[in-house]
């Protein structure tokens, strides 16, 4: 005799049954709304006062301050001014990244061994230069 649940056994008392999950809502005939995108396009949408008032807060000495210790406010003002089309000041732009080239790898003597095999195979094709030597997927 197992210890577990019995077969029979009625549910217990003030439970209801599962009911199933109910499917993803219609899909049709909802139209899709999106935000404009592009340089500028919430300054034609609000009226002068508003975005007149952010670039008084950009202005302001202590907006730049709080700036200064909690970069993170960055985020939000940037992507702020780009959406009004405002030029951004000098201390809230980004510094330049620097792009940094990993070197790949050159062919270890067995591939350089199974490139010779292969292509000993085309005689006619010339031979790969030292640089582009290098492995592709490593």
């Amino acid at each position: 005799m197992s210890r577990g649940r019995k077969e029979n056994a009625s549910p217990r008392r003030g439970a209801q049954a599962a009911t199933p999950h109910p499917g993803p809502p219609p899909q049709g005939g909802r139209e899709q709304y999106r935000l404009p995108l592009g340089y500028g396009w919430l300054k034609r949408l609000l009226p002068r006062a508003e975005w007149n008032g952010f670039i008084a807060l950009l202005d302001n000495a202590e907006m730049r301050a709080i700036f200064e210790r909690a970069p993170q406010v960055g985020r939000i003002l940037r992507p702020l001014c780009h959406e009004f089309g405002l030029e951004m000041p000098a201390w809230l732009k980004l510094p330049r990244r620097t792009r940094v080239r990993k070197p790949r790898p050159l062919l270890t003597a067995e591939d350089e061994e199974r490139l010779r095999r292969m292509t000993a195979r085309f005689p006619d094709t010339p031979p790969a230069g030292r640089r582009n030597r290098r492995c592709g997927g490593c």
